[in-house]
Formats: structure tokens, sequence, C-alpha cells
């Protein structure tokens, strides 16, 4: 039987074509200024639900989802929040100008890209010629769904 916990890519791969689509027809109706603001007004009821949860739940929250409050906070610790609302941002004026496609695709190919670069440099995993090779095919594939 397959770990539930492997079918999150695809869900997450569903899930980064409608938001961004779903954004697009927000900017189009009402401004992109209104979808940031209510995307990000939803992930913040969202957050101090989960935090809600989190504290009644107590110990019973898995360790590597539990959060710890103690010690300072890293300047770095703001990059994710930056990122998420740039792609809240950007990504809805990608698919008006290229389409859901050629976007999610090029989002791919460099995802592709920088998780070879991260592997490498952060984590300690060299290259590998499959990975290699899959990720010019995806680039590939990034400029073939361009062409009309």
């Amino acid at each position: 039987m397959t770990d539930i916990r492997s079918l999150l890519p695809l869900l997450l791969g569903i899930l980064v074509v409608f938001q961004p689509a779903i954004n697009r027809h927000i900017m189009d109706e009402r401004g992109l200024g209104f979808a940031i603001v209510l995307n990000h007004s939803v992930l913040f009821v969202l957050a101090m639900v989960t935090l809600g949860a989190f504290f009644a739940l107590g110990d019973r929250v898995p360790d590597l989802v539990r959060p710890r409050f103690t010690g300072g906070i890293n300047w770095w610790y703001v990059i994710p929040g930056f990122i998420s609302f740039t792609l809240t941002a950007l990504v809805p004026l990608a698919i008006s100008s290229v389409g859901a496609v050629a976007t999610v695709v090029g989002m791919l190919a460099g995802q592709l890209f920088t998780s070879l670069i991260w592997d490498t440099l952060a984590e300690g995993r060299p290259p590998t010629m499959p990975r290699i090779a899959g990720m010019v095919l995806a680039m590939a594939g990034a400029l073939l769904s361009l062409k009309k």
C-alpha cells in the first residue's frame, strides 16, 4: 500500500495551478491588490487557527510540526514569507501573459534547476546524470510550451 504522504507532491502540483489561476480571475475582477490582501488574510486566519490547534493538542502534536517559540529569530526566517507574497503577486500575472501551462512548466524548470543547485550546495548531494537530464528536458518543455 502506498503511503498517503507520497501523494503530497501530486496534490501540491494541483494546488500550484489552481491557486494562481483563481487569483488571476480575482485580479481581473477586483485587481491584483485585492487578491493579495484576500489571500494573505485567509492565510493569517488559517495560521491562527492552526496555532490554536497546536496549543489545544499540546504534546499530541508530532515534534516535526510542533512550533517551538524559544530562542531568537534569524533574519532569514522571513525569506519564505517574502517568497510566498511574491508568488501570490506574480504567478497570476504570468498566467495572464503566457498561460497556465507555460507558467507552471517554467516554474517547474526553475524549481528543478534551483533544486539541483540546492541539493549540491546545501544538502551535499552531488548532481547525477539522470537528474541533470530531467532538468534539461523540463527546461526544453518550458521553452516549447511558449511556442504558439
